[in-house]
């Protein structure tokens, strides 16, 4: 006997423990199989493909394999301990549907070790998802359904034990998931259980069994089908030709139209509402930093939960930032704003007024510049005029950036109310108020807005940044928790210093901006090495280009640089290559450089000369 599951609605069988639940599939694009659940939130990775797994299938294309080169392996809850072998799943993602069917499991401890649906996908089945150079990660729609396979049930003798007192078999090449295996011998009326194995092989040890018997499989609905009476030996594959050699396809549950591509994002738009916005709303989910943003910080003081003289709602963001450090919120999927939103919009205010802020997308150059007061205001970003927004943001490399750019700590400064505004929502506009009153919201088309697209402000900013989500030293109340966040750099780690030049004539200033990116880090012995690539750009709107320039590195530490690529050296100097003659308004160049640190130099742009 079996009893039905129920998850959020949805109708289960219990097999081994249970599905608890279901994740993502399909098997071919172009065969319609039966649903066995209604569509639900889901999400997939890839992994390199070697064709053989936790479900002992063998190669793909083998005698015992699927038969599919598309093909998955689902994570360790709905593995369980091999129930989940054979099972097939309709997949929808952001670019097109494809069903897989699970040969494997996926033991990552960390995307796969939840309870929310996850299946790691052969490179062949995600790419009909996702392009993989975009994500390596993505969300899903999906369902479970029947698996389109050819002929009856099919089984294979193990080679490794088998005796007339032992033996393993393994069963494939079936339409719905197995529950149990029996047998019945000659002259014998009670079936024979066959305990499963973790890796897919059901295994009978005990008295010698007489020759021939009968094999009954049973799957996870109910129905029986049935080897008919045959003899044993090592390394028999053999597919059922009884009166019932496959399984009957069960009773459709939910539609047969495929699901509706995944969302991948809140519709309403908030990232930052008196907490860091979670993209789904099922306290199941709530801890699945997939579908939520989340904090990837730098050199910053940071409390997300300060409840004095808050913008709206009853929590702000409450900030210190070091030189250099940036306030970075991303998640672990991208999603594609064009059509969904228009504008990014926050608040600030600050204990004193403060110049250095810089709003931006990490991997755009458009570095918009903020006034922050000590009262509050709302600034409102066109996504794609003022920040030059890519077509795929929040991943850990298009990160919302609000970084220090000057050479000195900042105040405390508050942020509230960070939001994505939607396409054809209408525009919050704020009436500034001073004290400890909440400002009054409207609704209207007038708002406070920065139209600057690049950074004037003239500042001479040296930092030195460390990073790591996982490094935190944190204190909490029962009202709020402060974390200051340091540590060795990821790729997540950049820094910004933005240098205005020498006037070349009268009003010809320029400037440079000075990116730098971790790439990497080793540890050879006790010694620490990490690669830094480093962006210098002429973000001026204007027509003035800049022809001279030196790049002054930090001198304690530009004896610990090991190797320079793509800039000329000077004694302790580094200049543009010569073939760079004008850096024009809007170019960029990158170069490079390895050091035995944990950290980057700290570098300065000195002797900037604009072309007239």
């Amino acid at each position: 006997m079996y009893y039905p599951l129920y998850w959020k609605g949805l109708i289960y069988p219990n097999f081994r423990n249970a599905v608890l639940l279901l994740v993502v599939l399909y098997l071919s694009k172009s065969f319609a199989q039966s649903p066995l659940s209604e569509c639900f939130n889901s999400r997939s990775t890839w992994f390199a493909d070697n064709q053989h797994g936790a479900c002992m299938y063998g190669t793909s294309m083998g005698a015992t394999g699927p038969q599919t080169y598309l093909i998955a392996a689902s994570s360790k809850l709905v593995f369980d301990k091999s129930a989940d072998c054979g099972a097939c799943y309709e997949i929808t993602g952001p670019n097109g549907v494809v069903t897989v069917m699970v040969v494997d499991e996926c033991t990552d401890g960390g995307v796969c070790n939840t309870t929310f649906p996850h299946l790691d996908l052969a490179p062949q089945a995600f790419d009909i998802l996702q392009d993989p150079h975009v994500a390596g990660i993505t969300d899903t729609q999906a369902k479970r359904v029947t698996c389109n396979v050819q002929g009856g049930i099919k089984l294979a003798v193990g080679t490794n034990f088998f005796d007339p007192t032992g033996w393993e078999i393994m069963i494939f090449n079936h339409r719905t998931v197995i529950r149990s295996v029996s047998f019945t011998a000659p002259g014998q009326y009670t079936p024979v259980q066959l305990p499963r194995q973790t890796y897919n092989y059901w295994r009978y040890s005990g008295s010698p069994v007489t020759w021939p018997i009968t094999i009954s499989v049973t799957d996870a609905y109910g129905a029986v089908a049935t080897f008919q009476p045959l003899t044993l030996s090592s390394g028999l594959i053999i597919e059922s030709t009884s009166s019932a050699p496959q399984f009957p396809v069960p009773a459709p549950v939910g539609s047969s139209d495929t699901c509706p591509p995944p969302l991948g994002y809140n519709p309403d738009g908030w990232i930052y509402q008196d907490q860091l916005e979670k993209e789904y709303n099922d306290p199941a989910l709530a801890y699945i930093n997939t579908f939520q943003w989340s904090d990837w910080s730098y050199s910053i003081t940071i409390n997300w939960a300060y409840a004095q003289n808050v913008y709206d709602g009853s929590l702000c963001v409450q900030v210190t930032f070091q030189s250099g450090g940036a306030i970075q919120i991303g998640r672990s999927t991208t999603f594609a704003w064009a059509g969904a939103f228009t504008k990014l919009q926050l608040a600030a205010r600050a204990d004193q007024a403060f110049t250095g802020i810089r709003v931006y997308w990490k991997g755009s150059l458009n570095k918009v510049p903020i006034s922050i007061t000590t009262s509050w205001q709302l600034f409102t970003f066109d996504l794609a005029t003022d920040l030059a927004t890519p077509a795929l943001i929040g991943g850990q490399q298009v990160m919302l950036t609000i970084q220090n750019v000057l050479g000195v700590n900042s105040p405390t400064i508050y942020f509230d109310d960070i939001r994505l505004i939607p396409v054809n929502n209408p525009t919050t506009t704020t009436t500034t108020t001073t004290g400890s009153q909440n400002p009054t919201t409207t609704t209207s088309s007038s708002t406070t807005t920065t139209g600057l697209h690049n950074p004037t402000t003239s500042s001479s900013s040296s930092t030195e940044t460390t990073s790591s989500s996982s490094s935190t030293a944190t204190t909490s109340s029962s009202s709020s928790t402060t974390t200051t966040t340091t540590g060795l750099p990821t790729t997540a780690t950049s820094t910004t210093t933005t240098t205005t030049g020498e006037q070349h004539s009268p009003n010809t200033a320029c400037s440079l901006v000075i990116d730098q990116e971790a790439q990497g880090g080793w540890v050879n012995g006790n010694l620490i090495y990490t690669q830094w690539t480093v962006t210098i750009s002429n973000p001026s709107s204007s027509s003035k280009g800049v022809i001279g320039v030196n790049i002054v590195p930090d001198p304690a530490k530009v004896s610990l640089v090991s190797q320079i690529w793509s800039v000329t050296q000077s004694s302790n100097v580094y200049n543009f290559p010569s073939w760079i003659t004008n850096l024009g308004p809007g170019q960029s160049f990158n170069w490079g450089y390895i050091i035995q640190s944990g950290t980057q130099m700290d570098l300065q742009a000195e002797s900037i000369v604009c072309s007239a």
